[in-house]
């Protein structure tokens, strides 16, 4: 699978009237988006600054990279994703997703990579409408790993997930997500229309960075381990593997399943299997799922 993100005329489109809008309007409009893109809920306790380009050394920061390169900076970084997943290949029968996100091409991208679409999102999210993946769903407790802009999760959600959990370490990613997750999902209500309800949320976004106080996570969480954890496009450097499958052996049910989505990029499939083993993992490909992996227990073989 190519590591490419998702370009205008594959799984995305904008208006094509915006050329014809005037400049001025043109602008408002930009700066319309540019706030509501940004504002974000209020900060969520125990959740730590952290940006994804900063490495996993907390010690070592990027320095800023601001100063000659805003010249150049685009003036409408954002894009809005389109999608609608027939069910059962019934067109009648669709889930629509509504995405806000930086354009692949932005220089924030490099920063921050959950903050647009890759490819292999929309290959995971092909075998989760695919009847497997809709049995695989259902009634089930779902943690996404890496979940960027939250497709993956949203539509786990909608496939009948009885209770979805979105992660990202990144905290730029995590406020998108939090605002993709509001736009495309009602989270709770109650016969008065009240704003306070009692009723818990059956998805929710949360902060966690792979290998680190996954204790504080489970102690901070409704649900202790997950029957099924999802990936996509989430490995691009050799030291994040060891942190994934350690985080995947916490989190995971004893009989759960973790699909990964995998495109190549800096790390073969070959070190992912190899670190899967160690971690006690099997694995299968699931038919006509060209790059997803379903990694299950030893165990329970």
């Amino acid at each position: 699978m190519s590591g490419e993100p998702i370009g205008f005329n594959i799984h995305s489109r904008m208006n094509s009237s915006k050329a014809s809008i005037p400049q001025k309007q043109a602008m408002n409009d930009t700066e319309g988006k540019r706030q509501l893109f940004i504002q974000e809920p209020p900060q969520v306790e125990n959740e730590v600054e952290w940006i994804e380009a900063y490495g996993w050394d907390d010690d070592v920061q990027e320095e800023s990279q601001e100063g000659l390169g805003d010249l150049f900076a685009d003036p409408d970084p954002f894009e809005t994703f389109h999608f609608n997943f027939s069910i059962n290949n019934n067109k009648q029968d669709s889930i629509p997703i509504t995405l806000q996100g930086y354009k692949a091409e932005n220089g924030q991208t490099l920063n921050s990579t959950g903050l647009t679409l890759w490819r292999a999102s929309r290959v995971l999210c092909d075998y989760l409408v695919d009847i497997a993946g809709q049995k695989l769903m259902q009634q089930k407790t779902v943690l996404e790993l890496g979940a960027g802009l939250g497709i993956c999760g949203i539509l786990a959600h909608k496939l009948g997930a009885s209770y979805v959990v979105l992660t990202d370490g990144d905290t730029d990613t995590l406020k998108a997500l939090r605002k993709n997750v509001a736009s495309n999902v009602v989270l709770y209500n109650d016969d008065n229309n009240n704003d306070s309800c009692s009723i818990p949320p059956t998805i929710l976004c949360k902060q966690l960075r792979w290998g680190r106080n996954i204790q504080d996570f489970i102690d901070s969480s409704f649900i202790k381990t997950f029957q099924v954890i999802i990936g996509s496009d989430i490995i691009y450097a050799q030291e994040q593997v060891n942190p994934l499958f350690t985080t995947v052996s916490l989190l995971l049910d004893a009989n759960g399943t973790f699909l990964l989505a995998y495109s190549r990029r800096n790390v073969s499939i070959d070190y992912v299997l190899d670190c899967a083993n160690l971690h006690g993992f099997v694995w299968t490909e699931p038919e006509n799922s060209e790059g997803v992996f379903a990694f299950r227990r030893k165990s329970i073989f």
